[in-house]
This record gives structure tokens, sequence and C-alpha cells, in this order.
């Protein structure tokens, strides 16, 4: 009968312990479920997805259900904070990296690591401040085949504005070695440069085919979204 074999959020049978109603039929909170949040795609055409809450990585095949290939060490998930966005290194076939983006008890951050080593996760920028909310979290990699990185205002919309803070910008983050990534930004310490400021929320990339442009969306408080030319 209908609705006797639940599905997950791939559309296949959905694991006992991912069901949205605790024992009794009780609803279970949000942090109960996994809530899909970042997507890449490897050079094979699988996808790799973050779970928000769960803080898990699993690789998505056509046909098959999910396979956690990572569990993201020190994601501390609550209201929007949590595991986030993730990147597929452009030079995957090489460098076999992975980024993801993440919420831990001190800090919003970014990690990488490679499917053959997962428990290996090496940071690339650290110190971004938290919140329950307005956290950013989208990572993508440019046509200049460099790393941005979405980061919200944290709920102190006076940072978006602040050339000097790192939230509520879009970050870039500049290769000097082939195997690093190097993070600067003129008199502040171990940061990124911010091309785009003013971003209270999520951040969305959208990349054009005739001239390589990227634009973003970036969500306000009350507002809703707004396109930019990035």
């Amino acid at each position: 009968m209908a609705g006797d074999s639940p599905t997950g959020w791939w559309g296949g049978p959905q694991r006992a312990n991912w069901s949205s109603r605790r024992p009794g039929g009780q609803r279970g909170s949000r942090r109960d479920r996994p809530a899909p949040w970042g997507l890449d795609f490897l050079p094979d055409g699988s996808a790799l997805v973050t779970e928000r809450n769960s803080g898990r990585v699993l690789r998505v095949r056509r046909g098959s259900a999910p396979q956690q290939v990572a569990q993201i060490s020190g994601v501390v998930a609550a209201g929007e904070a949590g595991l986030l966005g993730l990147a597929v290194s452009p030079r995957y076939r090489t460098d076999g990296f992975v980024y993801v983006y993440f919420t831990s008890d001190t800090d919003n951050r970014i990690v990488r690591f490679r499917l053959t080593a997962p428990q290996v996760q090496q940071p690339v920028l650290t110190g971004l401040a938290r919140s329950g909310a307005h956290n950013g979290g989208r990572i993508a990699f440019g046509p200049d085949g460099l790393l941005y990185a979405g980061v919200g205002d944290a709920g102190q919309p006076a940072t978006a504005q602040d050339p000097s803070h790192r939230n509520g910008k879009i970050l870039r983050m500049l290769r000097r070695r082939a195997d690093q990534l190097v993070l600067q930004l003129p008199g502040v310490p171990a940061t990124c440069r911010h091309p785009v400021t003013g971003r209270a929320c999520r951040w969305r990339r959208a990349r054009s085919r005739a001239d390589a442009r990227m634009g973003s969306w970036a969500r306000g408080n009350c507002t809703g979204e707004s396109p930019n030319r990035t």
C-alpha cells in the first residue's frame, strides 16, 4: 500500500533512523532529519552531497542508494548551522581534493579531504564568526580555478559592510602553490580577498558559458534575493 515504504530524500528506500517521526508517532525535530545541503559532481558523474544535520558526505550514483564516504569531524548542527557547502576540486583527477564548509562549536570553517583518506581533514580557512542563522556556507570553484565562499554575517549586519571583517562577504582563496591555497587580505592575517560585500545569509553562484563571468544571488534578511554580477 502507498506509504508502507517511505522514501529518503534521494527517492530510494528510507532508513529507519532517517524517519521524520519518532516512535509513537511524534514528529521529530529538524535536527533529527538529514537535510541535504551542498552538492557537486565527481569526474565519473556521481554526485557528492552533504547532510547538514548528520555531518555526513554521501556519494550518489544513478540507480543506487547513497553511500557514506566521509564523516566530517566537529560539525555542530543547530538552526541553520551544520555541514553546509561542498565543492570538488577542478584538479580532482590529479589532487583528489573535496572541500566542505561547516559550523563547528567555535566558528565556521572550510576543510578539505580526499575520498581515499576521508578521516584526514585539512583546515583551509578557520575563524569565521558563527551563529544559529546567517552562516552562509555555499562554496564553489570559479572559472579562474580559485575557490569562492559565501560567508554570512552571523546575525551581525554591520560586518557585511566592514572591509576588515570576513563575514558577510564572498571570499576568494588565492593559489600560490599547486598543492596549497594561500589566503590573503591586506591588514588582516590569515584570511582571503573579498570581491563582494553585503551578504547576510546564503549565496548562490552561476557562471555564464558565453564570457565565463560569475553571478551571485544574495539572500537578505527580509527583502528576498538579489542577483549580482560578481
